[in-house]
């Protein structure tokens, strides 16, 4: 995959998460009453190494669902150069029990980004085992999960509540004059994904800057397939260039094998986050115009709602979707 000038520069982006909790973590010496639980949060390079700075919680004793609220501000890091984000979680040895590991989160530097492009940036991840936990067997078990929060309340409010954020300061729009250039570039492109010079480092940083992080009443958004975003994630922050090409966008696993009347409908069993995302229409255009793909879905957030989280949260894409011809 060939670069464009320029595309060297690092993609950094500012990064701080909120370490809320733990629950259902292994029982030492199968009492969770001998639980002693701290945490420790830290990016890690590549290679692994651990980066400064360290996060740690105090020890929360006597339970397997200890909860903390530790603020970690990693500052502005390079997303190209960054190996993840880890969470170690260990029993603080003591009334003649050893330390020892009680498993770790993990998140890709694809997991970060996808936690910042996406309005659900609060969410409960695996905890799994620590590579000395599993040469002692304890790989194929529950280890219980840890509950992370995407601090921006700068920016906009966690996905924690069930009101509405408050309206979004105006941004940057891909129809403003000082972005028209960019637009009649895209809409020249042919949609075959073979034409397309891909820079992975220019397609991040444009939907970094463009990319709306929340709908608003009123507004038309459209479901991209998850699998494909995380690929694609994947595609623009791998460093060493072999993460595999995301091809074309592809919602048609978001739609039904069997037609209705000749037409293409949306299947009934699929979910927000676990199958699709809702991007809104600036990040469609540039998806399309890069990949090609679809079928285009759209979806309009009523008017008449008490809050759009929590019509997000329990609408049906098959009630609300439309497919549209493109």
């Amino acid at each position: 995959m060939s670069s464009a000038p320029g595309s060297n520069r690092s993609m950094a982006s500012p990064l701080c998460v909120v370490l809320r909790g733990c629950r259902n973590l292994l029982a030492v010496d199968g009492m969770q009453t001998n639980n002693n639980v701290h945490c420790e949060v830290f990016l890690i390079e590549k290679d692994g190494r651990p980066r400064a700075p360290k996060f740690k919680t105090r020890s929360i004793k006597a339970t397997a669902n200890p909860m903390y609220n530790l603020r970690c501000d990693f500052g502005t890091p390079s997303f190209d150069v960054v190996g993840g984000l880890v969470v170690s979680i260990r029993h603080t040895g003591g009334l003649g029990l050893k330390s020892c590991d009680l498993g770790e989160v993990v998140l890709t530097p694809a997991d970060l980004l996808d936690m910042k492009l996406q309005s659900n940036t609060d969410g409960w991840y695996d905890v799994v085992a620590t590579p000395d936990m599993a040469s002692k067997g304890l790989v194929n078990r529950p280890l219980g999960q840890a509950r992370l929060v995407l601090d921006e309340s700068t920016e906009r409010p966690t996905s924690t509540s069930m009101d509405d954020p408050a309206p979004l300061p105006p941004q940057a729009s891909l129809t403003n004059n000082n972005n028209i250039a960019m637009m009649a570039k895209l809409s020249t492109r042919a949609f075959s994904t073979c034409d397309v010079h891909h820079d992975p480092h220019f397609e991040l940083s444009m939907l970094t800057k463009f990319a709306k992080l929340y709908p608003q009443r009123g507004q038309t958004w459209f479901a991209i397939s998850s699998a494909w975003v995380m690929q694609w994630l994947s595609f623009v922050t791998d460093a060493s260039n072999d993460t595999l090409f995301p091809g074309e966008v592809s919602n048609m696993e978001l739609v039904d094998d069997e037609l209705e009347g000749g037409f293409l409908q949306i299947r009934p069993d699929v979910a927000l986050i676990s199958d699709f995302r809702l991007i809104d229409g600036d990040t469609w255009k540039l998806y399309k115009a890069w990949y090609g793909g679809g079928p285009t879905i759209s979806v309009r957030i009523p008017d008449a709602i008490p809050s759009v989280s929590g019509w997000m949260k329990s609408m049906k894409l098959k009630d609300v979707a439309m497919i549209v011809a493109s």
